[in-house]
Order: structure tokens, then C-alpha cells, then sequence
């Protein structure tokens, strides 16, 4: 996928910000995370971009995935804070609050899995090589070769 003009993608974030900061005024704070999730989706995305093209694969996962796996997680605490908005629950799952629980699973646990370990995994496809070769002796050549060669082992 390419993607030639990132400004039309700058605009819905910035109208996303604004869109946030209007409904959290007004009191509409579980949308606010929806749109919160599409914009750090769109700067992933805009992260991903190598010379103007998006990798399909890296794109699907862990991008969309990580997407799919917050959407699902305010999903499903936003259905347990309202089913429990005027009680205390009758349970807790592994001692949270059943609306937190799924906040820890699918936003924190989940998005740092997800992200780690596609990040990892298509390292390659993220940043190859040749390329971080590339920045090193573009940083090495800034800095008048005061940067050091260090082989790291992955």
C-alpha cells in the first residue's frame, strides 16, 4: 500500500485531538477512547511508512491487531462500568473491578504483547538492515565518526 500525502492523515488527528477535548468536556468519556486508539493507530501507521509505502503485512499485525485488541478492551469495560454503573459488583476477576479487569488484559498486557512481539518478530520488515546501516553512517558522518560500531546480538 502506498501512501503519497500524509496530510490528509495529519488532519484526522488533529480533528480527532479536537474531537476528544470536545466530548471530554461535555462528559462523553468512553468515546474518547475509541478516537484516542484510531489516532495512535494513525501514527503507527504513519511510523510504518517506508519511503511512502506501508508494508501489508506489518500494517495487518501488529498494527490492526493492536488496534482490534484496544477496541475490544474499552468495548468490553465499557459494557461492565455500565451494567455495574449504579452497584458494586457481586465479583471481581483475579481481584479487579470487572470493567479494569479487561483495561489490564486487552489495553496494557495485551497492547505491549501484541506490539513487543511484532515489533520483534518483523524487525526486518519494520527496519532492515541495510537501512540502520544506513542511519548509522549517516549519524557516524554528523557526529565527525564519533560514534562507535557495536554488533549487538538479537
Amino acid at each position: 500500500m502506498e501512501i503519497k500525502n500524509t496530510t490528509p492523515i495529519h488532519i484526522v488527528i488533529g480533528l480527532c485531538f479536537i474531537l476528544i477535548t470536545v466530548l471530554c468536556m461535555t462528559g462523553y468519556w468512553f468515546p474518547c477512547f475509541y478516537i484516542a486508539t484510531l489516532v495512535i493507530a494513525l501514527y503507527m501507521l504513519l511510523g510504518s511508512l517506508r519511503r511512502g509505502k506501508v508494508d501489508l503485512v506489518f500494517f495487518i499485525f501488529p498494527i490492526c491487531t493492536f488496534f482490534v485488541c484496544w477496541v475490544l478492551g474499552f468495548y468490553l469495560a465499557q459494557r461492565e462500568a455500565l451494567l455495574f454503573f449504579d452497584r458494586m459488583p457481586d465479583y471481581t476477576i483475579l481481584g479487579f473491578h470487572p470493567s479494569f479487569f479487561w483495561i489490564v488484559l486487552l489495553y496494557w498486557i495485551g497492547g505491549i504483547f501484541i506490539l513487543g512481539f511484532g515489533i520483534f518478530k518483523l524487525r526486518d520488515r519494520w527496519l532492515a538492515p541495510d537501512e540502520w546501516e544506513a542511519f548509522r553512517k549517516k549519524m557516524a558522518e554528523l557526529n565527525g565518526g564519533a560514534v562507535e560500531h557495536k554488533e549487538e546480538a538479537l
